[in-house]
């Protein structure tokens, strides 16, 4: 049967990429701290403890050390999606705003992941479909904010610049 005119197309669930460039790469660079994840995506093997200075994120090989408990779910949340690096809210507030938002999104890719993954029973073949499936569910936009780390770079423009500037200065070298 054919579709009516007046009939709405059903809309489009927002997807964990595409909550974080809204809600946090949107807040700006100034507002923003980045955290570097590299090679510490563990599945299962988080845990998360309070001690005398703050919250720590334990993975097998290193810890993470966070101000407050919602940083520490926040960097768990990342390092199970297998993310490389997390721009982190500097605004305690601003956290307590998108973690709802950000647990619920999780909860619910663990729970279609988990339905989907109930007749396979090799570990090493959920382990890749898991890694598989937040890898694409977690896609960041293309038209994101996108952050230029240059450490070495005062201004944006200097920013810009630097290579140019790099390729002359090794061909006056090398000259």
């Amino acid at each position: 049967m054919a579709k009516k005119a007046t009939e709405k197309p059903k809309k489009r669930t927002e997807g964990f990429g595409e909550f974080y460039a809204d809600k946090i790469l949107s807040q700006g660079r100034e507002n923003l701290v980045r955290r570097e994840l590299v090679g510490y995506s563990c599945f299962g093997e988080l845990r998360m403890e309070q001690d005398l200075f703050g919250w720590k994120v334990y993975t097998k090989r290193r810890v993470f050390e966070c101000d407050s408990e919602i940083e520490a779910r926040y960097l768990m949340i990342f390092l199970e999606l297998g993310w490389r690096e997390v721009y982190v809210p500097k605004s305690a507030e601003y956290f307590a705003e998108i973690m709802p938002r950000l647990d619920y999104l999780k909860a619910r890719m663990d729970r279609v992941l988990t339905e989907g993954l109930k007749r396979v029973f090799g570990r090493k073949i959920r382990q890749e479909a898991r890694t598989i499936f937040y890898r694409k569910v977690s896609a960041i936009p293309e038209d994101a904010p996108k952050f230029d780390d240059d450490k070495f770079a005062s201004s944006d423009e200097e920013a810009e610049d630097t290579e140019e500037d790099f390729e002359e200065e090794i061909e006056e070298e090398y000259a």
